[in-house]
C-alpha cells in the first residue's frame, strides 16, 4: 500500500507558517545570545536604568570597592552623568569620598562643630544634586551657625557598614567629628539578614556575591537569567508586559519593606535582621561613647508603610526602645509621612514608582530636622547641661507628633 502524499509531507509543508515563526524565534534568540555576549565582552552593553529596588549602576565613575567595608564613593570626583531611573544629576565628592556640593579638601580636624550623617541611598541622596538632598539642605541651613555637616552615606549601606566605616574613619583615617546621625532605612533589615557579614579579618563581605554562580542562577530564575543572557529579548518582553499590565504609580507591596507588616516575612528574616542590625548599632554606640561622641538614630517609612498606615511601625518602636536603652537620640519621621492621606503623601514626597523621596520629600526631612535640632540646642542651653553634647534626645519629635 502506497503512502499518501500527506504522510510524506515534511513538517514545513504541513505547518509552513508555524515553522517559519519557530525558525525566526530560534534565530532571534541565537542572535540575541551572540550579540549580548559580544557587547558584554566588549564592554559596550547598554546600561539599563535601575529599578526602584535596584542599585545605581556600579560602572558610573564615582563608585569603588572598599577593602574594609565593601564599597564607597571615590574621592574628589566631579560627575555630570549620574542617573537614577529617569533622573539625571551631578555628583561631587570631597577628599574623603563624601558626597558634597563641590570637589574640595575636607580637613581631618576642624575648629567648627561637625555632624557626620550616615545611611544608605536615601542619605546619599540618589537622583538629586547635593543641595537638593536632605543632608545638603541641613548643611546649608546650619552652616551660618558654626556647624559643618559631612555625608558618609552610600547606597546599600546598613548598620554593619555604618559601624565599620565610622570605626575606620575615626581610628584609621583620624577624622574628628562631634556628633553622628544615623538614618536607619527599612531595607537595612533585609540587608543585615541576607547580604552583609563580618569576615574573620574584620572586613565586611557580601555573602550573596560569594555564592557559586550555579546557586545564584537557581535563585534568580528565568527572569534574571534572561536579563543577563538575552538582554534584547528581555527588553522586548518587558515592554510588552508593561503595555499589557501597566505598573502602579506607587512602589508598594515590596517584600523588602513589608517585613514590618507581614508576619511571614518577619519570621523568615525580619527578626534575624533586626537582631543583627541592633548588634551592629550597639557596636557603633559603644565606639562613639568611648570617644564622647553623641549618637542619634532616625527612622522613616517606605511607601508600603504609608499605604498600610503603619504609623506605630515596629521599625519605629524597636529603634525607639533601642535608643532608650543605649542613651542615644531618636528621631521618628513616620508621623511626617504616615498621615492617612496616602495618595497625597506618595504623590508629593516620593519619586514615581520608587521607594525614595523626591526633592519635596528631602525638603520635608531637612526642614523638620533643622527645626528639631535648633529647638534641642535652645533647650540644652537653657538647662546648662555641660555633661553631654547630644543635642537631640528621645523627648523631642518631628512633625509636631509624638515620637
Amino acid at each position: 500500500m502506497n503512502e499518501s502524499h500527506h504522510d510524506k509531507a515534511t513538517v514545513f509543508e504541513r505547518f509552513p507558517r508555524l515553522t517559519i515563526l519557530a525558525l525566526a524565534g530560534i534565530s532571534f534568540v541565537l542572535l540575541d545570545l551572540m550579540v549580548t555576549f559580544v557587547t558584554q565582552v566588549a564592554g559596550v552593553a547598554p546600561q539599563a536604568t535601575p529599578a526602584a529596588d535596584g542599585e545605581p549602576d556600579p560602572n558610573q565613575g564615582y563608585r569603588q570597592r572598599s577593602d574594609i567595608y565593601h564599597h564607597d564613593l571615590l574621592a574628589n570626583v566631579a560627575s555630570d552623568s549620574a542617573n537614577w531611573g529617569q533622573l539625571k544629576y551631578s555628583v561631587y565628592t570631597d577628599s574623603l569620598g563624601f558626597k558634597s556640593d563641590r570637589v574640595k579638601s575636607t580637613p581631618l580636624l576642624s575648629e567648627r562643630y561637625r555632624i557626620l550623617f550616615i545611611g544608605d541611598s536615601f542619605t546619599e541622596g540618589i537622583g538629586y544634586e547635593y543641595d537638593e538632598t536632605f543632608v545638603g539642605r541641613i548643611a546649608n541651613a546650619l552652616s551660618g551657625e558654626g556647624i559643618d555637616v559631612l555625608n558618609a552615606g552610600v547606597s546599600s549601606y546598613s548598620p554593619i557598614i555604618y559601624w565599620r566605616k565610622i570605626k575606620y574613619l575615626l581610628e584609621d583615617v583620624g577624622l574628628d567629628v562631634d556628633e553622628v546621625i544615623v538614618f536607619l532605612d527599612i531595607s537595612d533589615i533585609q540587608d543585615e539578614a541576607i547580604i552583609w557579614r563580618l569576615a574573620d579579618d574584620g572586613t565586611v563581605i557580601d555573602i550573596v556575591g560569594e555564592q557559586p554562580v550555579e546557586q545564584m542562577q537557581q535563585k534568580e530564575g528565568l527572569k534574571g537569567l534572561m536579563k543577563r543572557r538575552l538582554m534584547f529579548s528581555y527588553f522586548l518582553l518587558n515592554e510588552v508586559h508593561d503595555l499589557i499590565f501597566p505598573a502602579s504609580d506607587y512602589y508598594v507591596d515590596q517584600d523588602r519593606s513589608l517585613w514590618t507588616i507581614d508576619p511571614k516575612l518577619m519570621q523568615a528574616w525580619g527578626q534575624d535582621g533586626l537582631e543583627r542590625a541592633a548588634a551592629s548599632m550597639s557596636k557603633l554606640a559603644e565606639l562613639l561613647r568611648s570617644r564622647g561622641i553623641p549618637l542619634t538614630v532616625a527612622v522613616y517609612p517606605w511607601p508600603d508603610q504609608v499605604a498600610k498606615n503603619d504609623l506605630e511601625s515596629i521599625q519605629a518602636s524597636y529603634w525607639r526602645d533601642w535608643a532608650g536603652q543605649h542613651g542615644t537620640g531618636f528621631l521618628n519621621y513616620f508621623p511626617c509621612f504616615v498621615t492617612g492621606d496616602v495618595r497625597e503623601v506618595l504623590d508629593n514626597y516620593y519619586i514615581l514608582r520608587d521607594s525614595h523621596w523626591n526633592a519635596a520629600g528631602h525638603r520635608l526631612v531637612a526642614d523638620e530636622f533643622v527645626s528639631t535640632y535648633r529647638r534641642a540646642l535652645a533647650e540644652r542651653k537653657q538647662s546648662a547641661q555641660r555633661d553631654s553634647r547630644n543635642a537631640i534626645n528621645a523627648s523631642l519629635s518631628v512633625c509636631d507628633k509624638a515620637s
